[in-house]
């Protein structure tokens, strides 16, 4: 049995409330609206129109936007 989490729990999609639980739970702080802006970048790179996206695309957003 493997434990903890696997590099597919960052590539499923999950929506908006839970990308921001898991990000502010591991130490991010999103002034304004600085979220919401992440997130629809998030969107455009994973290539949905739905409020859901991956870790890792909002990862990438979080890295294009800030980094």
């Amino acid at each position: 049995a493997s434990f903890g989490v696997g590099e597919e729990d960052f590539d499923q999609v999950r929506p908006k409330a839970e990308i921001y639980e898991i990000f502010t739970n591991i130490g991010f702080e999103f002034k304004g609206n600085v979220f919401e802006a992440i997130f629809e970048r998030s969107k455009v790179i994973q290539g949905t129109i739905l409020d859901r996206v991956s870790c890792n695309s909002f990862k990438k957003s979080i890295y294009e936007m800030c980094g």
